[in-house]
Protein backbone atom coordinates (compact mmCIF):
# COMPACT_ATOMS: atom_id res chain seq x y z
CA UNK A 1 0.00 0.00 0.00
CA UNK A 2 1.43 3.39 -1.00
CA UNK A 3 1.58 6.00 1.77
CA UNK A 4 0.34 9.56 1.23
CA UNK A 5 3.74 11.01 0.28
CA UNK A 6 4.34 8.25 -2.27
CA UNK A 7 0.97 9.00 -3.83
CA UNK A 8 1.88 12.65 -4.17
CA UNK A 9 5.30 12.06 -5.71
CA UNK A 10 7.61 9.02 -6.08
CA UNK A 11 10.16 7.56 -8.53
CA UNK A 12 11.19 3.93 -8.80
CA UNK A 13 12.85 1.66 -11.33
CA UNK A 14 10.87 -1.06 -13.03
CA UNK A 15 12.94 -3.12 -15.49
CA UNK A 16 14.25 -0.82 -18.21
CA UNK A 17 11.66 1.85 -17.34
CA UNK A 18 11.36 4.55 -14.69
CA UNK A 19 7.93 4.80 -12.98
CA UNK A 20 6.98 8.31 -11.79
CA UNK A 21 3.87 9.05 -9.66
CA UNK A 22 2.62 12.67 -9.46
CA UNK A 23 -0.59 13.45 -7.54
CA UNK A 24 -1.82 9.88 -8.06
CA UNK A 25 -1.05 9.79 -11.77
CA UNK A 26 1.39 7.04 -12.90
CA UNK A 27 3.82 7.74 -15.72
CA UNK A 28 6.04 5.02 -17.19
CA UNK A 29 9.13 6.52 -18.82
CA UNK A 30 11.64 4.60 -20.94
CA UNK A 31 15.14 5.07 -19.55
CA UNK A 32 17.75 6.52 -21.84
CA UNK A 33 20.58 3.98 -21.67
CA UNK A 34 24.10 5.17 -20.93
CA UNK A 35 26.97 4.23 -23.25
CA UNK A 36 27.94 1.41 -20.88
CA UNK A 37 24.36 0.15 -20.76
CA UNK A 38 24.19 0.19 -24.54
CA UNK A 39 27.36 -1.91 -24.72
CA UNK A 40 26.00 -4.33 -22.11
CA UNK A 41 22.79 -4.72 -24.09
CA UNK A 42 24.74 -5.41 -27.28
CA UNK A 43 26.87 -7.99 -25.46
CA UNK A 44 23.77 -9.61 -23.97
CA UNK A 45 22.16 -9.86 -27.42
CA UNK A 46 25.38 -11.31 -28.87
CA UNK A 47 25.59 -13.96 -26.14
CA UNK A 48 21.90 -14.84 -26.42
CA UNK A 49 22.00 -15.28 -30.20
CA UNK A 50 25.28 -17.22 -30.06
CA UNK A 51 24.06 -19.51 -27.27
CA UNK A 52 20.79 -20.12 -29.12
CA UNK A 53 22.72 -21.10 -32.24
CA UNK A 54 24.93 -23.54 -30.35
CA UNK A 55 21.97 -25.11 -28.54
CA UNK A 56 20.07 -25.53 -31.80
CA UNK A 57 23.12 -27.20 -33.33
CA UNK A 58 23.81 -29.50 -30.37
CA UNK A 59 20.92 -31.49 -28.91
CA UNK A 60 22.97 -33.96 -26.88
CA UNK A 61 22.87 -33.83 -23.09
CA UNK A 62 25.59 -36.25 -22.02
CA UNK A 63 28.74 -35.07 -20.30
CA UNK A 64 32.23 -36.06 -21.41
CA UNK A 65 32.99 -39.44 -19.77
CA UNK A 66 36.12 -39.78 -17.65
CA UNK A 67 38.80 -42.05 -19.03
CA UNK A 68 41.66 -43.96 -17.45
CA UNK A 69 45.15 -42.63 -18.04
CA UNK A 70 48.44 -44.48 -18.24
CA UNK A 71 50.24 -42.20 -15.77
CA UNK A 72 49.98 -43.37 -12.16
CA UNK A 73 50.01 -40.46 -9.72
CA UNK A 74 49.63 -40.86 -5.95
CA UNK A 75 47.04 -38.23 -4.99
CA UNK A 76 45.81 -37.24 -1.51
CA UNK A 77 42.15 -37.90 -0.72
CA UNK A 78 41.21 -34.23 -0.53
CA UNK A 79 43.40 -31.55 -2.09
CA UNK A 80 43.76 -28.14 -3.67
CA UNK A 81 45.19 -27.90 -7.18
CA UNK A 82 47.57 -25.09 -8.12
CA UNK A 83 48.61 -25.21 -11.81
CA UNK A 84 51.96 -23.88 -12.93
CA UNK A 85 51.62 -20.43 -14.55
CA UNK A 86 53.16 -20.14 -17.97
CA UNK A 87 53.04 -20.05 -21.74
CA UNK A 88 51.15 -22.05 -24.37
CA UNK A 89 53.24 -25.15 -23.67
CA UNK A 90 52.36 -24.90 -19.98
CA UNK A 91 48.68 -24.76 -20.96
CA UNK A 92 49.09 -28.14 -22.66
CA UNK A 93 50.50 -29.49 -19.39
CA UNK A 94 47.61 -27.91 -17.46
CA UNK A 95 45.00 -29.37 -19.84
CA UNK A 96 46.44 -32.85 -19.27
CA UNK A 97 46.35 -32.22 -15.52
CA UNK A 98 42.72 -31.08 -15.58
CA UNK A 99 41.87 -34.25 -17.51
CA UNK A 100 43.64 -36.34 -14.87
CA UNK A 101 42.27 -34.59 -11.78
CA UNK A 102 38.56 -35.34 -11.75
CA UNK A 103 38.22 -34.00 -8.20
CA UNK A 104 40.00 -30.97 -6.78
CA UNK A 105 39.49 -27.59 -5.18
CA UNK A 106 41.05 -24.59 -6.94
CA UNK A 107 43.87 -23.22 -4.81
CA UNK A 108 43.35 -19.75 -3.38
CA UNK A 109 45.98 -17.63 -1.66
CA UNK A 110 43.63 -17.31 1.33
CA UNK A 111 44.39 -20.95 2.18
CA UNK A 112 47.80 -19.90 3.56
CA UNK A 113 48.61 -18.78 6.10
CA UNK A 114 45.83 -20.38 8.08
CA UNK A 115 45.13 -22.79 10.86
CA UNK A 116 43.42 -25.55 8.85
CA UNK A 117 45.78 -28.15 7.39
CA UNK A 118 45.52 -28.74 3.64
CA UNK A 119 46.87 -31.00 0.88
CA UNK A 120 48.20 -29.57 -2.36
CA UNK A 121 48.84 -30.85 -5.89
CA UNK A 122 51.15 -28.49 -7.76
CA UNK A 123 51.19 -28.55 -11.58
CA UNK A 124 54.31 -29.71 -13.37
CA UNK A 125 56.59 -27.86 -15.75
CA UNK A 126 59.94 -26.14 -15.98
CA UNK A 127 59.68 -23.50 -13.25
CA UNK A 128 62.25 -24.94 -10.83
CA UNK A 129 65.41 -23.93 -12.68
CA UNK A 130 67.81 -21.07 -12.04
CA UNK A 131 66.43 -18.92 -14.88
CA UNK A 132 62.97 -18.38 -13.39
CA UNK A 133 61.53 -16.85 -10.23
CA UNK A 134 59.69 -19.40 -8.10
CA UNK A 135 59.67 -17.46 -4.81
CA UNK A 136 55.85 -17.32 -4.60
CA UNK A 137 55.63 -21.10 -4.88
CA UNK A 138 58.30 -21.50 -2.20
CA UNK A 139 56.11 -19.39 0.10
CA UNK A 140 53.24 -21.84 -0.44
CA UNK A 141 55.53 -24.83 0.20
CA UNK A 142 56.77 -23.18 3.43
CA UNK A 143 53.26 -22.98 4.90
CA UNK A 144 53.14 -24.65 8.31
CA UNK A 145 49.61 -25.88 7.66
CA UNK A 146 50.62 -27.73 4.45
CA UNK A 147 50.00 -31.41 5.26
CA UNK A 148 50.97 -33.17 2.01
CA UNK A 149 52.13 -31.94 -1.38
CA UNK A 150 52.45 -33.66 -4.76
CA UNK A 151 54.56 -31.93 -7.42
CA UNK A 152 53.57 -33.26 -10.85
CA UNK A 153 56.30 -34.12 -13.42
CA UNK A 154 58.83 -31.29 -13.53
CA UNK A 155 62.43 -30.42 -14.29
CA UNK A 156 64.87 -29.37 -11.56
CA UNK A 157 68.10 -27.50 -12.24
CA UNK A 158 70.25 -25.50 -9.81
CA UNK A 159 67.40 -25.02 -7.35
CA UNK A 160 69.10 -26.01 -4.09
CA UNK A 161 66.91 -23.62 -2.07
CA UNK A 162 63.83 -25.54 -3.17
CA UNK A 163 65.36 -28.96 -2.48
CA UNK A 164 66.41 -27.90 1.04
CA UNK A 165 62.76 -27.09 1.75
CA UNK A 166 61.25 -30.40 0.62
CA UNK A 167 60.65 -32.90 3.43
CA UNK A 168 58.63 -36.06 4.10
CA UNK A 169 55.38 -34.28 3.19
CA UNK A 170 56.42 -34.01 -0.48
CA UNK A 171 56.07 -36.52 -3.32
CA UNK A 172 57.93 -35.19 -6.36
CA UNK A 173 57.75 -36.47 -9.94
CA UNK A 174 60.79 -35.82 -12.15
CA UNK A 175 60.38 -35.94 -15.93
CA UNK A 176 64.02 -36.74 -16.79
CA UNK A 177 66.73 -38.83 -15.13
CA UNK A 178 69.10 -35.86 -14.78
CA UNK A 179 66.51 -34.05 -12.62
CA UNK A 180 65.80 -37.23 -10.65
CA UNK A 181 69.49 -37.88 -9.87
CA UNK A 182 70.05 -34.25 -8.95
CA UNK A 183 67.12 -34.38 -6.52
CA UNK A 184 67.99 -37.66 -4.78
CA UNK A 185 71.63 -36.57 -4.44
CA UNK A 186 70.53 -33.35 -2.70
CA UNK A 187 67.58 -34.57 -0.63
CA UNK A 188 66.92 -37.84 1.24
CA UNK A 189 63.67 -36.78 2.93
CA UNK A 190 61.12 -36.23 0.14
CA UNK A 191 59.93 -39.03 -2.15
CA UNK A 192 61.17 -38.65 -5.74
CA UNK A 193 59.71 -40.63 -8.66
CA UNK A 194 60.85 -40.73 -12.29
CA UNK A 195 57.87 -40.22 -14.64
CA UNK A 196 56.84 -39.03 -18.11
CA UNK A 197 55.91 -35.40 -18.73
CA UNK A 198 52.18 -34.71 -18.30
CA UNK A 199 51.78 -33.86 -22.01
CA UNK A 200 52.27 -37.55 -22.84
CA UNK A 201 49.06 -38.12 -20.90
CA UNK A 202 47.01 -35.57 -22.90
CA UNK A 203 43.90 -37.17 -24.41
CA UNK A 204 43.36 -35.45 -27.77
CA UNK A 205 39.75 -36.68 -28.02
CA UNK A 206 38.82 -35.23 -24.64
CA UNK A 207 40.67 -32.03 -25.57
CA UNK A 208 38.16 -31.44 -28.37
CA UNK A 209 35.00 -32.93 -26.82
CA UNK A 210 31.96 -30.70 -26.32
CA UNK A 211 30.05 -30.97 -23.02
CA UNK A 212 26.55 -29.83 -24.01
CA UNK A 213 25.13 -30.27 -20.51
CA UNK A 214 27.73 -27.98 -18.94
CA UNK A 215 27.33 -25.46 -21.77
CA UNK A 216 23.58 -25.19 -21.13
CA UNK A 217 24.07 -24.84 -17.36
CA UNK A 218 26.69 -22.10 -17.76
CA UNK A 219 24.68 -20.29 -20.44
CA UNK A 220 21.71 -20.09 -18.07
CA UNK A 221 23.84 -18.85 -15.15
CA UNK A 222 25.80 -16.06 -16.88
CA UNK A 223 25.68 -12.66 -15.25
CA UNK A 224 26.06 -9.35 -17.13
CA UNK A 225 29.46 -8.82 -15.51
CA UNK A 226 30.64 -12.28 -16.60
CA UNK A 227 29.39 -11.75 -20.15
CA UNK A 228 31.30 -8.49 -20.40
CA UNK A 229 34.51 -9.97 -18.99
CA UNK A 230 34.35 -13.09 -21.17
CA UNK A 231 33.87 -11.03 -24.32
CA UNK A 232 36.26 -8.12 -23.75
CA UNK A 233 39.01 -9.77 -21.71
CA UNK A 234 39.00 -13.42 -22.76
CA UNK A 235 37.52 -13.60 -26.27
CA UNK A 236 39.19 -10.51 -27.73
CA UNK A 237 42.56 -11.63 -26.31
CA UNK A 238 42.03 -15.12 -27.71
CA UNK A 239 41.03 -13.63 -31.07
CA UNK A 240 44.23 -11.56 -31.16
CA UNK A 241 46.47 -14.53 -30.27
CA UNK A 242 44.67 -16.69 -32.84
CA UNK A 243 45.25 -14.07 -35.55
CA UNK A 244 48.92 -13.68 -34.58
CA UNK A 245 49.54 -17.43 -34.79
CA UNK A 246 47.66 -17.64 -38.09
CA UNK A 247 49.90 -14.90 -39.51
CA UNK A 248 53.04 -16.64 -38.25
CA UNK A 249 52.02 -19.94 -39.83
CA UNK A 250 51.26 -18.15 -43.07
CA UNK A 251 54.56 -16.29 -43.21
CA UNK A 252 57.00 -18.69 -41.55
CA UNK A 253 56.00 -22.12 -42.77
CA UNK A 254 58.35 -23.55 -45.37
CA UNK A 255 57.80 -26.07 -48.14
CA UNK A 256 60.44 -28.80 -48.25
CA UNK A 257 61.77 -30.31 -51.44
CA UNK A 258 59.31 -33.20 -51.02
CA UNK A 259 56.33 -30.86 -50.65
CA UNK A 260 56.09 -31.19 -46.86
CA UNK A 261 55.32 -28.21 -44.62
CA UNK A 262 58.24 -27.40 -42.34
CA UNK A 263 58.28 -25.18 -39.25
CA UNK A 264 61.25 -23.98 -37.20
CA UNK A 265 59.72 -23.40 -33.75
CA UNK A 266 62.58 -22.10 -31.65
CA UNK A 267 62.67 -20.46 -28.25
CA UNK A 268 63.79 -16.88 -27.77
CA UNK A 269 64.30 -16.82 -23.99
CA UNK A 270 67.01 -17.65 -21.44
CA UNK A 271 66.86 -21.40 -22.11
CA UNK A 272 67.95 -21.08 -25.71
CA UNK A 273 71.26 -22.87 -26.34
CA UNK A 274 73.34 -20.76 -28.71
CA UNK A 275 72.40 -20.40 -32.36
CA UNK A 276 70.17 -23.00 -34.01
CA UNK A 277 71.56 -22.39 -37.48
CA UNK A 278 68.31 -20.74 -38.60
CA UNK A 279 67.86 -17.05 -39.35
CA UNK A 280 65.50 -15.16 -37.04
CA UNK A 281 63.08 -14.43 -39.89
CA UNK A 282 62.81 -18.15 -40.68
CA UNK A 283 61.74 -19.28 -37.19
CA UNK A 284 59.05 -18.43 -34.65
CA UNK A 285 58.46 -19.08 -30.96
CA UNK A 286 54.92 -20.48 -30.77
CA UNK A 287 54.84 -20.95 -27.00
CA UNK A 288 55.47 -17.29 -26.15
CA UNK A 289 52.39 -15.85 -27.86
CA UNK A 290 50.49 -15.72 -24.57
CA UNK A 291 51.05 -16.15 -20.83
CA UNK A 292 48.34 -17.40 -18.48
CA UNK A 293 47.77 -18.36 -14.84
CA UNK A 294 46.23 -21.65 -16.05
CA UNK A 295 43.69 -21.28 -13.21
CA UNK A 296 40.70 -21.19 -15.60
CA UNK A 297 40.27 -24.67 -17.17
CA UNK A 298 38.14 -23.21 -19.97
CA UNK A 299 40.86 -20.75 -21.02
CA UNK A 300 43.44 -23.55 -20.75
CA UNK A 301 41.37 -25.74 -23.05
CA UNK A 302 40.92 -23.00 -25.65
CA UNK A 303 44.64 -22.30 -25.89
CA UNK A 304 45.67 -25.95 -25.71
CA UNK A 305 43.41 -26.58 -28.72
CA UNK A 306 44.98 -23.63 -30.53
CA UNK A 307 48.49 -24.88 -29.75
CA UNK A 308 47.71 -28.40 -31.02
CA UNK A 309 46.02 -27.08 -34.17
CA UNK A 310 48.98 -24.85 -34.99
CA UNK A 311 51.39 -27.77 -34.74
CA UNK A 312 49.04 -30.02 -36.69
CA UNK A 313 49.30 -27.55 -39.62
CA UNK A 314 52.90 -28.75 -40.11
CA UNK A 315 54.46 -32.00 -41.35
CA UNK A 316 58.03 -31.49 -40.14
CA UNK A 317 58.94 -29.70 -36.91
CA UNK A 318 62.39 -28.52 -35.84
CA UNK A 319 62.19 -27.27 -32.25
CA UNK A 320 63.90 -26.70 -28.94
CA UNK A 321 60.50 -26.22 -27.26
CA UNK A 322 59.73 -29.39 -25.29
CA UNK A 323 55.95 -29.34 -25.59
CA UNK A 324 56.01 -28.40 -29.24
CA UNK A 325 58.13 -31.53 -29.72
CA UNK A 326 55.92 -33.77 -27.58
CA UNK A 327 52.66 -32.68 -29.22
CA UNK A 328 54.19 -32.88 -32.73
CA UNK A 329 55.53 -36.38 -31.99
CA UNK A 330 52.16 -37.58 -30.69
CA UNK A 331 50.45 -36.14 -33.78
CA UNK A 332 52.75 -38.26 -35.96
CA UNK A 333 54.86 -35.40 -37.33
CA UNK A 334 58.52 -35.80 -38.21
CA UNK A 335 60.25 -34.15 -35.24
CA UNK A 336 63.83 -32.94 -34.89
CA UNK A 337 64.65 -31.90 -31.32
CA UNK A 338 67.33 -29.40 -30.40
CA UNK A 339 68.41 -29.35 -26.76
CA UNK A 340 67.86 -26.36 -24.49
CA UNK A 341 70.50 -24.79 -22.22
CA UNK A 342 70.36 -27.38 -19.41
CA UNK A 343 69.56 -30.66 -21.18
CA UNK A 344 65.78 -30.75 -20.65
CA UNK A 345 64.87 -31.97 -24.14
CA UNK A 346 67.59 -34.59 -24.36
CA UNK A 347 66.58 -35.82 -20.90
CA UNK A 348 62.89 -36.17 -21.80
CA UNK A 349 63.89 -37.73 -25.13
CA UNK A 350 65.89 -40.43 -23.30
CA UNK A 351 63.13 -40.95 -20.73
CA UNK A 352 60.04 -40.95 -22.95
CA UNK A 353 60.69 -40.50 -26.69
CA UNK A 354 63.70 -42.61 -27.64
CA UNK A 355 61.54 -45.39 -29.07
CA UNK A 356 59.46 -43.03 -31.25
CA UNK A 357 60.61 -43.58 -34.82
CA UNK A 358 59.42 -40.13 -35.92
CA UNK A 359 61.59 -38.28 -33.36
CA UNK A 360 65.31 -37.50 -33.52
CA UNK A 361 67.68 -35.51 -31.31
CA UNK A 362 69.88 -33.36 -33.53
CA UNK A 363 72.44 -30.59 -33.40
CA UNK A 364 71.65 -27.20 -34.94
CA UNK A 365 70.76 -27.63 -38.59
CA UNK A 366 69.23 -25.58 -41.36
CA UNK A 367 66.77 -27.27 -43.71
CA UNK A 368 66.73 -25.45 -47.05
CA UNK A 369 63.12 -24.60 -47.79
CA UNK A 370 60.80 -22.00 -49.31
CA UNK A 371 57.83 -20.14 -47.86
CA UNK A 372 54.39 -21.65 -48.00
CA UNK A 373 51.13 -19.75 -47.35
CA UNK A 374 48.83 -21.96 -45.28
CA UNK A 375 45.05 -21.94 -45.54
CA UNK A 376 44.27 -21.18 -41.91
CA UNK A 377 41.33 -18.94 -41.01
CA UNK A 378 42.46 -15.50 -39.93
CA UNK A 379 40.23 -15.20 -36.87
CA UNK A 380 38.06 -17.49 -34.71
CA UNK A 381 34.31 -16.95 -34.68
CA UNK A 382 32.64 -15.92 -31.42
CA UNK A 383 30.36 -18.96 -31.75
CA UNK A 384 33.30 -21.39 -31.81
CA UNK A 385 34.95 -19.53 -28.91
CA UNK A 386 31.84 -19.45 -26.70
CA UNK A 387 30.96 -23.08 -27.46
CA UNK A 388 34.30 -24.17 -26.04
CA UNK A 389 34.47 -21.67 -23.16
CA UNK A 390 31.00 -22.24 -21.69
CA UNK A 391 31.30 -26.01 -22.02
CA UNK A 392 34.38 -25.91 -19.79
CA UNK A 393 34.01 -22.89 -17.49
CA UNK A 394 33.46 -23.03 -13.74
CA UNK A 395 31.23 -20.01 -13.16
CA UNK A 396 31.11 -20.65 -9.42
CA UNK A 397 34.63 -19.22 -9.35
CA UNK A 398 35.08 -15.56 -10.22
CA UNK A 399 35.52 -15.38 -13.98
CA UNK A 400 37.62 -12.26 -13.55
CA UNK A 401 40.39 -14.26 -11.84
CA UNK A 402 41.67 -15.30 -15.26
CA UNK A 403 45.06 -13.80 -16.03
CA UNK A 404 46.20 -13.38 -19.62
CA UNK A 405 49.09 -11.51 -21.10
CA UNK A 406 49.90 -11.30 -24.80
CA UNK A 407 53.56 -11.05 -25.69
Amino acid sequence: MLNILQRVFSIRNEGRCKVVRILGAKLKLQKTPSQRQKVNLLIEDLFNSTIAGVLQEDRGTSSVPAEKHGLEIELPDDFYFLPNHGNLGDMVIAEAEYQLLDRYRPFDSSVVPGGQRFNLVYGGGGLFVKYWNYEKILDVFKAENLAKCVILPSSFYECDDLLRLLDERFTVYCRERRSYEYCIASNNRAKFILADDMAFNLDFQRLNDFDGEKFRANAAALTAQQRSFIYFEIYLTYKKVHADIAAVLKNKTWLSGGGLRLGYILRTDKERQGEAGVDADEAFDLSRHVWCSCADPAVVNLYARLFVRAIDALDIVVTDRLHVGIVAARLGKQVYLLDNSYGKLSGVYEQSMKTMKNVSMIKPVDFRAVKDALAWEETPSFTDFLKVYLSRADLESKVGDTILRIS
